[in-house]
């Protein structure tokens, strides 16, 4: 951020050409909570993701092996793209997680 503000275009591009050595050509940054509050959404941290991903997992839905199985309270990129795919959204306010749950309880 404020690093890259003062160095000129030649510096940022050798700095991102190092952490693209480092991370690898096509791999993406480390995820990082930008949340913890409601509505939960790609970045969020909140155990009620938990519930999200039980729910995307009894659909089927591959969320990788991060946490147990892939459930693990945190709203990546996976748990994003199955949110998409399975329900057609990308965001959940505390209604829309409460029926997931009365969902899984049945």
């Amino acid at each position: 951020g404020l690093i890259l503000t003062w160095m000129n275009t030649r510096q940022r591009k050798t700095l991102e050409s190092t952490e693209a050595l480092f991370l690898g050509r096509n791999a993406t940054p480390p995820f990082r909570c930008t949340s913890t509050n409601y509505p939960l959404s790609y970045g969020t941290c909140h155990p009620d993701i938990k519930i999200l991903q039980r729910y995307l997992k009894s659909l089927g839905a591959d969320l990788g092996s991060y946490g147990k199985g892939g459930i693990d309270g945190r709203f990546g990129s996976l748990t994003l793209k199955a949110a998409q795919a399975k329900l057609g959204k990308s965001s959940f306010d505390r209604t829309a997680i409460l029926q997931l749950k009365e969902r899984l309880s049945v």
